[in-house]
């Protein structure tokens, strides 16, 4: 939006209502950036920084009502959280991750870090 230029308007009320409408955008802005400084201090409260590395096996977390070709499992709501476990194959930018997915999964096979969980001890 355009910022009024002093000494462009001859009618000193519409001079006045523009001066106005500058200083309620200024204040808006500035409370603005202050919510989402707040909103942004409070989602990193909760979020973890998680790494792995190619040859890392992860669990995978998947909707249960979508994909059926990787789980198999007959009642969704009382089955496992995470399936798997799977082989990273390699990092796909800052937070993906490409998995060894079996040739039956009709799935893309590239998940955000959020999704995955560490396989601890051994994968058998």
């Amino acid at each position: 939006m355009a910022r009024y230029v002093k000494g462009s308007s001859s009618n000193e009320l519409v001079k006045q209502q523009l001066l106005n409408r500058d200083e309620a955008l200024a204040l808006l802005r500035q409370n603005l950036a202050k919510a989402q400084l707040r909103m942004k201090e409070i989602a990193d409260r909760k979020r973890r920084d998680v790494h792995f590395q190619e040859g890392d096996w992860v669990y995978v977390k998947l909707k249960p009502y979508r994909q059926r070709s990787v789980r198999l499992q007959r009642y969704h709501k009382i089955g496992r959280r995470y399936i798997g476990p799977f082989q990273v194959l390699k990092r796909v930018g800052e937070v993906a991750y490409k998995l060894a997915l079996p040739k039956a999964a009709r799935i893309h096979p590239v998940f955000h870090v959020s999704m995955l969980k560490k396989c601890i001890g051994n994968p058998d």
